[in-house]
């Protein structure tokens, strides 16, 4: 009898230990191997390839694997939102040179194909990281006025308008989502097909010249773009009649 007790005792204990044992490698080592796999899958160049812009490209999946703050980029005013939302930001004017325009900046000008024209490329900073690249370009007839510090500022067009009195009528703005291909992968250092926002501006005159022609590309987890409008500047009571 006592020794079915014992073997009893014996049983109980031995279930113990196993479920105990059972426990802690669930608890301590389970994680370890699911954390080693995951980080196994993700370096495997066939399945994930991450790069510096801090974006997993999987297959036709976007990961922003370090979330940072977006810039508010209100109404389409760049300079103003940067001025009051993000005034560390620095521009560095990486290209400045005159040379002929190719046909579609002609166009879109308004000029003959081949017209010479100011063009400047500008990156934009946030600590190390480039945020945003713009191309501008402008005809040679308003150009020679303007002086290559004044490309360097984000104020640029206000500067056009105070010092140079130029009468500034309007600006068209279109926006577009794209992925990233070269050089455009090299300049924001981003891996190729990564999301990108491409903006394209023309700034017109009092009269419809157009003044300057901008092409940006924009990192999308830096900015956020945000307008306001006022309802009743929509027309609704002109085209409905009034209430």
């Amino acid at each position: 009898m006592g020794n079915d007790e014992d073997r009893g005792r014996c049983s109980c204990t031995d279930i113990f230990v196993s479920i105990f044992v059972g426990l802690i490698f669930v608890l301590i080592f389970v994680p370890i191997l699911v954390a080693q796999e995951f980080e196994l899958e993700v370096n495997t160049q066939e399945t994930c390839e991450a790069q510096n812009s801090g974006v997993a490209v999987c297959s036709d999946l976007f990961v922003n694997l370090h979330p940072s703050r977006r810039i508010p980029i209100v109404n389409g005013d760049y300079s103003a939102s940067i001025i009051r939302h993000a005034p560390e930001l620095r521009r560095v004017l990486k290209v400045c040179q005159y040379q002929p325009s190719v046909r579609e900046q002609a166009i879109q000008l308004g000029i003959p194909p081949g017209g010479r024209v100011l063009f400047a490329r500008r990156f934009d900073f946030l600590g190390e990281a480039v945020t945003a690249v713009d191309e501008v370009v402008v005809p040679a007839a308003f150009a020679d006025m303007l002086q290559e510090q004044e490309l360097r500022d984000f104020d640029f067009l206000e500067r056009l308008y105070a010092v140079h009195k130029l009468p500034l009528d309007y600006e068209s703005q279109a926006l577009e989502s794209l992925p990233a291909a070269a050089p455009v992968t090299e300049w924001l250092a981003v891996p190729p097909g990564a999301p990108l926002l491409k903006e394209t501006n023309l700034v017109y005159l009092v009269g419809g010249t157009v003044l300057a022609l901008f092409v940006s590309y924009y990192r999308h987890e830096f900015y956020q773009f945000k307008s306001i409008s006022r309802i009743e500047d929509r027309g609704y009571s002109r085209r409905f009649g009034g209430i």
